[in-house]
């Protein structure tokens, strides 16, 4: 989990400072493409694949909830879709998770 620590908050950094608004505006080489890959590549070959995949998931949620710009929720969506996609129970658990979610965030995502 340090590792996905670094690589969130090395992906907030680079986030906070483009001026796009939207992930569709970013190439596909561009660096916060490449740190979303390496995210799920951890989650994929994590030892403890069951519960590793799913801390990951509640981490992005709760990030979700805190970025103030629309490129990082697009972001954290992203990833959180892919790992929904990837691992059966985090897709359980998320849709819980936003479902009963009193929060607007949870509306919107």
């Amino acid at each position: 989990m340090s590792r996905f620590q670094d690589l969130t908050r090395d992906l907030e950094a680079i986030m906070l400072q483009l001026p796009v608004q939207s992930l569709t505006t970013l190439p596909p080489s561009h660096e916060v493409r490449h740190l979303v890959r390496q995210i799920i590549y951890l989650a994929v070959e994590a030892a403890d694949r069951q519960h590793t995949p799913l801390m990951m998931s509640q981490a992005i949620v709760r990030k979700l909830y805190n970025i103030p710009s629309q490129l990082g929720r697009e972001v954290y969506v992203a990833l959180l879709e892919q790992l929904c996609h990837s691992f059966e129970d985090v897709a359980k658990e998320a849709i819980e998770w936003l479902l009963y979610s009193d929060d607007e965030v949870g509306f919107d995502v």
